[in-house]
Parts: structure tokens; C-alpha cells; sequence
């Protein structure tokens, strides 16, 4: 079954604090505790430890250009980036708006980037 709402959100929101962070403070995720953590709290470690699992950013780079050439191909329009292409699939009603991560990308259309 898809996970509920509110596992959803709780999920959105790591992501986003996690994406404010600089990378020593991303160190800390790697979330060495002073006590020992419960069993729960290690697999929790582990989970999170795999979402914010960064990627070289010319790697990230080249991966977001393939997307735009994709998404040029299939949309039949130019994008500038992947922030672009987001924020199209978005105003179209392509992918739902309705995610912390959408309330992102759209607010980036109203400050004009």
C-alpha cells in the first residue's frame, strides 16, 4: 500500500531540512549517537543515511542535462535546467503540486529564481 499522508510529509520535511544543511552538518547524519540507539533508531540512521546518499555534482550535473534533453524530446520545448523542467511539469498538472517538494520548486517561480 502507498505510505499514509502523514509518512509522506514526515518524509518531505527531512528531505528539505536535510537538503539546508551544509556538508559538515550532513557528517552528523551519519548520526553518531552518544548513547546506544535502539535498534529502530539504527535502522533510521541507515534509511536516511541512503536518502541524503550524495552523488559528485558533476555527475548530478550530467544526470540533470540528460533529463532536460529527455524532457525537450518528449514535451517538445526548450529547458534552460531541471529546475525548469519541474516547474513545467508542475504548471501543467503532469505531477502533483501538492508535496513540500513542489512548494519548493514553484516558490523559485515567484522569486524569479
Amino acid at each position: 500500500p502507498p505510505p499514509s499522508k502523514s509518512v509522506q510529509s514526515k518524509v518531505d520535511s527531512i528531505l528539505q531540512d536535510v537538503q539546508k544543511f551544509s556538508d559538515s552538518d550532513k557528517l552528523y547524519l551519519y548520526l553518531q549517537l552518544p548513547s546506544g540507539p535502539s535498534l529502530g533508531e539504527k535502522r533510521w540512521q541507515s534509511e536516511l543515511s541512503e536518502l541524503v546518499q550524495s552523488y559528485p555534482s558533476e555527475v548530478m550535473e550530467a544526470a540533470c542535462a540528460l533529463t532536460c534533453d529527455w524532457a525537450e524530446k518528449i514535451l517538445k520545448r526548450s529547458f534552460n535546467n531541471i529546475v525548469e523542467v519541474a516547474q513545467f511539469l508542475l504548471q501543467q498538472h503532469i505531477i502533483s503540486s501538492r508535496s513540500a517538494h513542489a512548494d519548493l520548486v514553484m516558490a523559485m517561480v515567484v522569486s524569479g529564481g
